[in-house]
């Protein structure tokens, strides 16, 4: 039967309002990202960089692990550490507020009623709950959290646990070695689902459990997936993305799994030379965490961009998020982002974002050549040895072969004559000796030619294979050089924008720029140093604090020149 005409103009308003209901989402995620305010965070003290990163989103807490270990901090509570441990990987909140730190040497737990008390070691405010003893059961690499469930991956395999009193591990068909990534996805806290990584396999478990009973598990089986690269693993795993049920993320690709069998394949363009590290959505988008920035996209199959200043040009390990913020974990501390109308409550004590920094008028197109020629210079990657080898290897067909002999003959002839004669009354002995010698020498000089390799000369294809390695290993080396530099531009001009010389953050951003020049000294073989100033001629060199400040600066008193 035809619907009448009421039923069809019903149909068209409910058509209607579901359309505007999924397009408001995008248009005030679109809104949103650009409103983003980046800024450093000043609560990592570390040197080293910061390896994980979570945000407890009911209680407002954050948690961070450096090379000195785990640092906390809530609402009006400044950072504390709870644990001690240089070998932390990956941090998580469960349900209840508790905080869940794997590390290399054992999976700790810390009471919410802990958080805001410093421990001095193990034990004290944290509770070992590693999964199992031993030393493979006790490296943990990821934790994943679902309501009151806990997985984590380990070197031991993949242990599942509610509550995190006691674990069980995943066995039968699954690999027994170690487990990379994990996730889990859980139903009404009854019915789960547990993705993890184990070299580059990708695995899938099903657990039932009611309540008070032991954790069953069925459908343990490896995911075919055929999109990444033969031989590469993928890096994480991860579950309940808008769009994606199972994302599973590869150095340079994104698979998405659902729960139909196949998948589907998204292939970002990435910065050069980088990989992709971890995949996470906040702030209506998706973060995509790579060791050579941070990147942002309305949609996981959309243009990938670069996110902010300074996340989006550094090595990024881990991203977390709240309501209105986001924390992202990278080599030189803590950045944080928020909407341009939480400025003020992102930090205070920072005079404007990073976003603001006034852009580099000069142009370093001169500088950076020379740079790169320096650095090839020093490490004998010019591309004129290798225009050399080349012509060489071209020329050899037209030379010959030159077989040059020398011959020598010789003879040498000895006589000796007796003989005995009666003269004048007596006898005389007679001796009669003669010596001869003959010398004969020739030599002889001959010209081969090999007329095919005047055409074609195999061992071109030697130096072929060389010059590919040569042309690769030279890109490596610009692309680091490249990093380095702009790397360093952007540390010196947010120390320009500092408005206090004296501050632990401008005193941190010269230990960076430091770093930086370093690095540029030791591929150009100190070059670098001997020479800044063409290399930023807009900058003057201040001796007193060993940077670049803007013009008129004056260093602290009392500073020491070293």
């Amino acid at each position: 039967m035809p619907p009448s005409s009421s039923q069809r103009f019903v149909c068209a308003v409910l058509t209607t309002f579901t359309a505007l209901v999924m397009l408001t989402p995008r248009t005030v995620a679109a809104g949103a990202v650009e409103a983003l305010r980046w800024v450093r965070d000043a609560s990592s003290r570390s040197t080293g960089g910061v390896a994980a990163v979570a945000v407890h989103r009911g209680a407002s807490w954050q948690a961070f692990a450096d090379e000195v270990g785990v640092w906390v901090r809530g609402e009006g509570v400044d950072p504390r550490r709870v644990v001690r441990s240089e070998f932390v990987e990956d941090l998580a909140y469960d349900a209840s507020g508790g905080l869940w730190v794997g590390a290399a040497d054992g999976l700790w737990w810390i009471a919410p009623s802990e958080l805001g008390v410093a421990s001095a070691a193990h034990g004290t405010g944290a509770e070992d709950r590693s999964p199992a003893p031993g030393a493979a059961a006790r490296h943990v690499h990821r934790i994943a959290t679902s309501g009151s469930w806990l997985a984590v991956a380990a070197e031991a395999g993949v242990f599942v646990s509610r509550g995190g009193d006691s674990w069980t591990r995943i066995d039968g068909v699954a690999p027994a070695g170690a487990a990379t990534a994990v996730a889990i996805a859980c139903e009404a806290e009854i019915r789960c689902e547990v993705w993890w990584l184990s070299g580059s396999a990708v695995w899938r478990a099903e657990l039932d459990v009611a309540t008070g009973a032991s954790i069953e598990f069925s459908g343990v089986r490896e995911i075919a997936i055929s999109a990444g690269a033969a031989g590469v693993a993928p890096v994480d795993i991860v579950t309940g993305l808008p769009g994606l049920p199972v994302a599973v993320l590869y150095p340079r690709s994104i698979v998405a799994l659902g729960a139909t069998p196949g998948f589907r394949v998204s292939r970002p363009v990435l910065p050069p030379g980088a990989e992709a590290r971890r995949l996470g959505y906040a702030l209506d988008r998706f973060w995509l965490a790579t060791d050579r920035g941070l990147l942002v996209a309305s949609d996981w199959t959309a243009n990938w961009q670069r996110a902010g200043m300074p996340a989006g040009w550094l090595a990024v390990s881990d991203v977390a998020s709240s309501e209105s913020e986001l924390f992202v974990a990278t080599r030189s501390g803590l950045v944080r982002a928020g909407r341009a109308a939480d400025t003020a409550a992102l930090d205070k004590r920072a005079p404007r974002a990073a976003s603001d920094l006034p852009e580099a008028t000069v142009d370093t197109t001169a500088p950076l050549a020379r740079l790169h020629r320096l650095a090839l210079e020093y490490l004998s990657l010019d591309p004129l040895r290798q225009r050399e080898w080349r012509q060489r290897a071209d020329r050899r067909g037209w030379w010959p072969e030159v077989d040059l002999q020398i011959g020598y003959g010789g003879s040498r002839d000895l006589g000796f004559d007796e003989d005995q004669a009666y003269i004048s009354g007596g006898y005389r002995q007679l001796d009669d000796r003669d010596r001869a010698r003959a010398d004969d020498w020739d030599a002889s000089l001959s010209f081969t030619w090999d007329l095919p390799d005047a055409i074609f000369d195999a061992e071109v294809l030697d130096v072929a294979r060389e010059e590919r390695l040569w042309i690769s290993l030279r890109d490596d080396v610009l692309d680091e050089i490249n990093q380095l530099y702009f790397e360093r531009r952007r540390v010196l001009l947010e120390l320009a924008a500092a408005s206090d010389a004296r501050s632990i953050e401008a005193a941190r951003l010269r230990l960076r720029a430091r770093e930086l020049a370093a690095g540029l000294d030791a591929w150009t073989g100190g070059a670098f140093s001997a020479s800044s100033a063409a290399f930023a001629p807009s900058l003057h060199r201040d001796d007193a604090f060993d940077r670049f400040s803007p013009r008129g600066t004056q260093p602290p008193a009392g500073s020491r020149t070293e």
